[in-house]
């Protein structure tokens, strides 16, 4: 049995592109927010007006953002006309970025503001690696620290990455060789209601195998 890798090649098509948008990405969430929320944070308690920094500070971070993690996403998938696996992979780390800075502002901004320091003493914020961390954290909620195994197990990462691999291979498989061909008949006969049923039920248990191995590969 020879497998061809024609449709996934071209599902993952243009990665350098995908690369420069994610360390675009990347890159102003690891700074911009976490500089603004901490030039926010030193000058918020001395401030004369806190509510116009807050409200300046908070207008142009949203600008910032609409254009780089809203606006720019979206031009580098349109302008480069990625493939199918090309664009999910940017729109889905535009939203995670998106959601990341939106928790760790959210989580952050209330804290500074309860917490005055005392005459002489700076406000306490964040730090940055806990901050950096919490970018490749399984989780949305930002917290300062998160329990922690004292040592990586690289067995366990090895496997799950294993795992992971094996079910974009299986999924591959079951879409070229059961799902595509129902869709791409080799006669020239009319296409018809009948036709159209009897792809539909032929594409049911294959699907609902790519499903479950969706599931268990996220």
């Amino acid at each position: 049995l020879v497998l061809e890798f024609d449709l996934l090649f071209f599902a993952f098509g243009n990665l350098g592109t995908v690369i420069q948008a994610w360390l675009v990405m990347f890159v102003y969430t690891l700074f911009v927010p976490y500089y603004t929320l901490v030039f926010w944070g030193s000058l918020y308690h001395t401030f004369p007006s806190k509510l116009g920094l807050s409200l300046g500070t908070g207008l142009i971070l949203s600008s910032i953002q609409t254009c780089v993690l809203g606006l720019y996403p979206i031009y580098v998938v349109v302008d480069n006309q990625l493939p199918p696996a090309s664009r999910f992979i940017v729109i889905l780390e535009q939203i995670r970025f998106l959601m990341k800075s939106y928790s760790y502002i959210r989580e952050t901004a209330p804290v500074v503001m309860k917490d005055t320091p005392k005459e002489g003493e700076s406000p306490t914020l964040p730090t940055f690696s806990s901050y950096l961390y919490f970018l490749f954290c399984p989780t949305l909620i930002y917290r300062e620290s998160y329990p922690r195994n004292t040592h990586i197990r690289w067995k366990y990462v090895g496997s799950t990455l294993g795992m992971i691999l094996g079910c974009l291979f299986y999924g591959y498989f079951i879409l070229v060789r059961l799902c595509v061909p129902v869709f791409r008949p080799e006669t020239k006969q009319p296409f018809t209601t009948r036709t159209m049923v009897l792809a539909v039920f032929h594409s049911i248990l294959p699907g609902i195998m790519l499903l479950l191995l969706c599931f268990f590969a996220f």
